[in-house]
């Protein structure tokens, strides 16, 4: 699991500390829109 700290982005990079809050939000907007949060149709769009 990775989160989202100062050492992450150490480790791994803008590149992929940035991939990783995107993806994070990506879920925070599919709960607060549609109740859930999962990889499917709505994350893919």
């Amino acid at each position: 699991m990775q989160s989202l700290t100062w050492k992450a982005y150490e480790q791994h990079g803008w590149d992929q500390f940035r991939a990783t809050a995107r993806h994070e939000m990506i879920h925070a907007w599919q709960y607060h829109e549609f109740g859930e949060a999962n990889h499917g149709a709505t994350f893919t769009r």
